[in-house]
């Protein structure tokens, strides 16, 4: 029976936000649905291991609202770690969410949770167009480090861009995704055997594939979603009725599952 080592929720794009600010493509306020977000983890029958934000914890680089964040997401009593996305401002981010002293841009980590390593990038370049992303030579060359040590320990890779293209959609291969993505799977390719999964925030969408047999797996947004169709054009596809969610990741000793939710955000919801 596999054995597991470690249950985390992963959640992205809740782009918080001032009350000032009038949402035009969704049906709620990403403060409403931030919060309601948070009761639903605080609900959940098991004690998660950790939280997983694979980034836009802001909608717009307002650093003074990471307090508010960082105050709301510790009533889960359950450690809570982040990633860069295209919305935060990366500084304030690190100081405040992530509690360094010293801020690196861009950001990659390892950190260890039980007894997972997580490696986390950023994909965020000034020489690059947002929303796409691309990392750096320093950033791969760290990577291909990290993967090619002889520990044994199972490999999480977190980031908010994804990394490889689907060849169905260019709104997601061309305009949402990583230049050199490719790259980063090289890298991992032959680390396979340890790396549980690569997960990723950005297209507010579930999106769950397998590649040379490294699991790849995005989430939805905690606030609003996009549609991903193939043959899509550049323009991005709205889909207000759609819920929110998040996802529930278990790493065992002989693989990853991965479990969808969505809720339902009520207008009163503040």
């Amino acid at each position: 029976m596999p054995q597991t080592l470690l249950r985390f929720v992963h959640l992205s794009d809740t782009h918080y936000t001032d009350p000032a600010y009038e949402p035009d493509t969704a049906l709620h306020h990403p403060r409403q649905t931030t919060h309601r977000l948070v009761e639903e983890i605080k609900q959940l029958p098991f004690q998660p291991d950790l939280i997983l934000h694979t980034g836009d914890v802001l909608n717009r680089p307002q650093p003074h609202l990471y307090e508010p964040i960082k105050a709301l997401f510790a009533e889960i009593d359950t450690p809570t770690t982040y990633v860069v996305g295209n919305h935060d401002d990366s500084d304030a981010l690190q100081r405040v969410l992530l509690e360094r002293e010293t801020v690196q841009t861009p950001l990659w980590r390892e950190e260890i949770f039980g007894d997972v390593r997580f490696l986390f990038l950023d994909a965020n370049h000034p020489d690059v167009d947002p929303p796409a992303g691309r990392f750096d030579t320093e950033q791969l060359e760290w990577l291909k480090h990290q993967v090619s040590t002889d520990d044994p320990r199972p490999i999480v890779v977190a980031l908010h861009h994804p990394v490889l293209k689907t060849h169905t959609s260019a709104w997601y291969d061309d305009f949402m995704n990583t230049k050199n993505g490719e790259e980063v799977h090289r890298i991992l390719a032959p680390a396979s055997d340890r790396v549980r999964g690569v997960f990723s925030g950005h297209i507010h969408h579930n999106l769950t594939f397998m590649q040379d047999g490294i699991l790849y797996s995005s989430v939805r947004s905690s606030w609003t979603q996009f549609d991903i169709v193939p043959h899509q054009g550049l323009e991005t596809r709205h889909d207000p009725n759609a819920d929110p969610g998040y996802n529930i990741v278990t790493i065992t000793d002989v693989g990853t599952y991965v479990q969808q939710y969505t809720y339902r955000v009520d207008s009163q919801n503040s």
